[in-house]
């Protein structure tokens, strides 16, 4: 039996890969002879670089960059050499995003009251 495990992340939980590992260990020991591919997915948001990391054998790069209110944050960004050409993917919501930005900056009632 050959079976194909291609789950996405669980949100601020488990990575793609680490989902589909643990279906793996769980499949494996009721199938042990079993053949399982494993092929962690992303839909573009949260998790995606490190899908396309672990589909490419491609590395994690950071850089200081200046976060959505000008101080400095560190960017992650993935980065895999591909046949004719290197290829980047950055993961902008984790370096610009509102979680960097704070409730005053993007709850309209948070900065009401604090008046």
């Amino acid at each position: 039996m050959k079976l194909v495990i291609a789950p996405d992340s669980f949100k601020e939980s488990l990575s793609a890969r680490a989902v589909a590992e643990a279906i793996a260990a769980g499949w494996a020991r009721v199938y042990p002879d079993a053949e399982l591919l494993l092929c962690p997915m992303a839909d573009g948001g949260e998790g995606t670089v490190d899908a396309l990391l672990s589909a490419t054998d491609g590395k994690l790069q950071q850089t200081r960059v200046s976060g959505p209110l000008g101080d400095p944050v560190e960017a992650h960004w993935g980065c895999c050499r591909m046949p004719r050409r290197l290829s980047r993917w950055p993961r902008p919501a984790a370096c610009t995003g509102l979680n960097r930005a704070g409730a005053m900056c993007w709850r309209p009632a948070a900065m009401a009251l604090a008046s």
